[in-house]
């Protein structure tokens, strides 16, 4: 397994626990909480790479449904222990958008883009991949 493979799998964890914990605040069961990791989970990566012009990196390898799976088991079993820190969904949302982005401007890189459009996808990645979960400050 490489490193950017492992960042990218801890970023999608990052960003799905971020949407599990609003999915739990909002009153979601664990399918809507699993929809709403998901997607928060895997967003950014889907809309970098059809960006970029190549297959989803998380339709083409099964094991990125992993971290929101996991994302999902954890907050629905562990929701009140989580919950007992009030800065516990801003800390996972900051840790998945600076993998994000991180990742996503090294994936632009390598699929040959120039570094300023490289460094504007890994910003949509990142935005991309949290925004459903950003979206939920408004009550």
């Amino acid at each position: 397994m490489n490193w950017a493979l492992v960042l990218d799998l801890l970023g999608t964890f990052f960003f799905a626990i971020s949407g599990c914990l609003l999915a739990t605040r909002r009153g979601f069961d664990i399918v809507g909480s699993l929809l709403l990791g998901g997607l928060t989970g895997l967003g950014g990566g889907v809309v970098r790479d059809l960006i970029l012009g190549v297959t989803p990196t998380a339709f083409a390898q099964p094991v990125y449904l992993i971290p929101p799976i996991a994302a999902t088991l954890l907050v629905y079993f562990l929701v009140h222990s989580v919950q007992r820190f009030s800065r516990t969904l801003l800390v996972f949302d900051a840790a998945g958008l600076a993998l994000f982005c991180t990742t996503g401007t090294v994936t632009a890189l390598n699929v040959g883009m120039n570094p300023v459009a490289a460094a504007l996808l890994g910003l949509i990645t990142g935005v991309g991949g949290g925004g459903a979960a950003r979206c939920r400050r408004q009550p």
